[in-house]
């Protein structure tokens, strides 16, 4: 029976993926769009030239055939998926699955942000020799006809005309842009392939940090989540570098290789500065059981930074963790709240620090009490914004984390992030669209995990009939 479900989950998955890609291809065309805005910038650059991209970008379509088939099918392969780690099929099953969505992913047909070709502007300039960190254009942009088409992409003064990443996020987008030369669509399928190598480095290191409870086949596959394929792969987000770094950090902390693990989460903090987080627990645990481990763990973050810092300098001119994030109308619980009241766009700033100022004191609570496994979560719900690929950083946890509740939440989060997406694709960024995606993103995985802390007490049925009768 369970070799039956396991199977079907598996065809279930694939099939859903594979419908995805090629039902999104055939939906693609005729599709007509409006003019592009993000935050307080226009864009400059129309939707009609989105969609005439190497690989067409879609947002504000009036169709929504094209976002309702993204969610439906991301959430059909995440149902797939979770019943296949529940009842792991034989290891070449699964590894054909992982190649299945991997090729799905590699091959999708659209973007639905313009995130992707953002990368290629920062890589492309930082390999003709301009910094990515102000919007000049680069000396030799005449000799690239890729980079003269991202400068019209991206005029200065819009969105996402500067690199909002640390050094080593800029450093992968500089290494992509010269193995895929002057062509753009290269650009994104390298991007694509590169990441694509990433998940499948993040499924082996999960294979060796999981917990004794979790087997090793369920612990990889959980890098196999929609969410990473469609986000990482598919449209390109650089989180799944951040990821690696971190889990590669309690690799080394695992072997004794404190002062390693600290140099990692450095760099990790370089892709995306919410890694930093992973230092401070770091910290506190060496600074309760080895001194002499966390002296050294600050000397190795030191250096990290400091050379890390000085080859920013000289290469790109400047050395920044990132600006703050993106700042939309109604795309957080705050925002949505503000709206509410009748507070207008250009005033949310007072809010946002009241916000913020909530958020570090939940994060501070959570490391002095030592519940590490909520970070995620708490850093999450600080963010003035909510993206869809902002959930992968919780995907990990479901092959990481002993406590079924947390891993139960996590699947849940990652699972309906999807939904996300579907303001930005379609023309339906209010507050009602908006108010529903939120509520379904966070009260879904507390219920999920109220649920299963409901089931595990002693007074639900199943505790119940398991027990023996007196």
């Amino acid at each position: 029976m369970k070799r039956a479900a396991s199977l079907t989950a598996a065809a279930a998955y694939c099939g859903a993926l594979i419908a995805l890609a090629v039902w999104s291809a055939r939906s693609l065309h005729g599709t007509a769009c409006q003019d592009v805005y993000f935050g307080y910038h226009q864009l400059q650059a129309r939707s009609s030239t989105g969609l005439s991209l190497p690989v067409p970008v879609v947002q504000m379509c009036d169709n929504h055939t094209l976002p309702l088939l993204l969610v439906a099918f991301a959430l059909a392969a995440c149902a797939g998926w979770a019943i296949m780690l529940q009842h792991m099929p034989r290891k070449w099953i699964a590894a054909l699955c992982a190649c299945a969505g991997l090729g799905c992913a590699i091959a999708f047909p659209y973007v639905p942000s313009t995130d992707p070709y953002a990368y290629a502007l920062y890589g492309y300039e930082a390999a003709h020799g301009a910094t990515p960190y102000a919007a000049s254009h680069a000396r030799t942009s005449d000799r690239s006809r890729a980079l003269n088409e991202l400068y019209r992409l991206f005029p200065p003064g819009s969105s996402n005309r500067v690199a909002n990443y640390g050094p080593v996020a800029v450093l992968q987008y500089q290494a992509v842009a010269f193995a895929a030369g002057d062509s753009l669509r290269r650009f994104v399928i390298f991007q694509r392939l590169c990441n694509a190598a990433l998940l499948v480095l993040l499924a082996w290191l999960l294979r060796f940090v999981r917990p004794p409870q979790i087997g090793r086949t369920q612990a990889a596959w959980a890098a196999f989540h929609p969410l990473m394929l469609l986000e990482s792969v598919a449209f390109g987000h650089g989180d799944i570098l951040m990821l690696v770094l971190l889990c590669a950090a309690l690799a080394a902390y695992r072997k004794g290789l404190p002062a390693l693990c600290a140099a990692l989460i450095v760099l990790g903090a370089e892709v995306r500065l919410v890694a930093a987080l992973g230092l401070a627990v770091l910290f506190i645990e060496l600074g309760r059981r080895d001194v002499r481990g966390l002296v050294r763990s600050v000397c190795a973050a030191a250096a990290a930074f400091a050379g890390t810092a000085a080859a920013a300098m000289v290469v790109y001119g400047k050395f920044t963790f990132g600006g703050a994030p993106a700042i939309e109308a109604f795309s957080s619980p705050a925002i949505l709240a503000f709206d509410a009241f009748g507070v207008s766009m250009r005033h949310v700033g007072a809010g946002l620090v009241v916000q913020a100022a909530f958020g570090l004191a939940l994060i501070a609570a959570l490391l002095r009490a030592r519940l590490y496994r909520y970070l995620p979560f708490a850093a999450l719900a600080a963010l003035p914004i909510m993206r869809a690929w902002y959930c992968q950083w919780l995907v990990p946890m479901i092959a990481l984390d002993a406590d079924r509740r947390v891993r139960v939440a996590a699947f849940a989060a990652a699972s309906i992030a999807i939904i996300a997406e579907y303001p930005a694709m379609t023309a339906q960024s209010d507050a009602p669209t908006w108010g529903v995606i939120l509520s379904l993103q966070w009260l879904l995985p507390a219920a999920a995990a109220l649920l299963c802390e409901w089931k595990a007490s002693p007074h639900s049925p199943a505790a119940a009939a398991a027990s023996p009768s007196t």
